[in-house]
């Protein structure tokens, strides 16, 4: 081998082989093994992404040296090539001989590893996962984000969430939670901003999620089609500047609007203005209250946040120059 090469591996995984796994002639099983190969393979696929990955194939398995009891077998892993929702692995195993301390290449093996969702089918494993969630009230809608997360429904995961006062009721919740909060206190408007920006970056965030956040967020370049917003009205009606909460549903009953709802909407620099992702709709009673409307439309954004993030997360929903772009590359989803 040529040591150039074997420079490129990592080592992934390192076991000792104990009596229990050799057969009745001293060697370790094969089994054990490939065993050990997936589980190296499927290590090197998660530097690409904290997904569901699966093994789809395994070959050029040969073994060209046994390995015997006692032997500390180390797994070395490169990725040789990437797709959409595929990573090409290449696992190196060598055993170093318990006698004599000699180092021999076992096998080498091809691994395609495929990323999942919960229902089996491959999805793209460069969808943004890695969220960063702006709240300015209760952080009902964080957490409710986060419970879709925790069941599996979601494959993403919150690595931060901001508010601007350590006394809003949502910064406990979500330490409640065990979620990161920073709080990034008020300041002149482009000083916020930044610390808003650089708490994203150093968090790595993927997708900004405005979750009941009422201050305006600053997309810019940097966050160019990288932030969603859920709205409790069905837009374009009721929102825009100071649309929030109880106005939004107190301007529904005064509208005598028959049906209110909610809005998951791709972010741009105008209030409520950017591309529908998608909408769930909810029917206005006769004695509504704005209490009892907010309860209901609170009921669909519980379903329509986690939704929105799963379609993103999974890649069946991407956000590209403004415009929300379906599997198909049609434009915005049907509401």
């Amino acid at each position: 081998m040529n040591p150039a090469d074997h420079h490129e591996f990592r080592t992934t995984l390192r076991s000792l082989m104990m009596p229990a796994d050799t057969n009745h002639q001293g060697t370790v099983f094969g089994g054990v093994i490939l065993s050990s190969i997936d589980q190296a393979g499927y290590l090197e696929a998660r530097r690409h992404g904290l997904h569901r990955w699966v093994t789809a194939s395994m070959e050029g398995v040969q073994f060209l040296a046994p390995v015997f009891a006692g032997d500390v077998v180390a797994f070395r892993t490169r990725t040789v090539g990437t797709g959409t929702s595929s990573v090409s692995v290449e696992v190196l195993v060598e055993a170093e001989r318990y006698a004599t301390g000699d180092l021999v290449e076992v096998t080498r093996a091809c691994l395609a590893m495929v990323s999942v969702n919960a229902a089996g089918k491959a999805i793209p494993f460069n969808a943004p996962r890695r969220l960063g969630c702006l709240i300015s009230g209760g952080g009902r809608t964080v957490l409710n984000l986060q419970a879709a997360i925790v069941r599996g429904d979601v494959p993403a995961s919150i690595e931060v969430v901001l508010a601007h006062r350590e006394d809003v009721a949502g910064v406990a919740r979500c330490r409640d939670a065990g979620l990161p909060v920073e709080v990034i206190p008020i300041l002149p408007e482009a000083d916020t901003s930044n610390r808003v920006d650089q708490a994203l970056e150093h968090a790595g965030i993927e997708l900004v999620c405005l979750c009941g956040y009422l201050r305006h967020f600053r997309v810019g370049p940097r966050w160019h089609d990288r932030v969603v917003n859920i709205h409790p009205s069905l837009l374009p009606r009721h929102g825009g500047p100071g649309m929030y909460g109880d106005r939004v549903h107190a301007a529904v009953l005064a509208q005598g609007d028959t049906e209110s709802g909610c809005t998951v909407h791709a972010v741009d620099e105008i209030y409520d203005h950017g591309a529908i992702i998608l909408q769930r709709r909810c029917p206005v009673e006769a004695n509504d209250t704005t209490a009892s409307l907010a309860a209901r439309v609170f009921a669909a954004e519980c379903e329509a946040l986690p939704e929105a993030i799963q379609a993103i997360a999974e890649g069946r929903i991407r956000l590209a120059d403004g415009q929300v772009l379906t599997e198909n590359r049609s434009g915005a989803a049907d509401p």
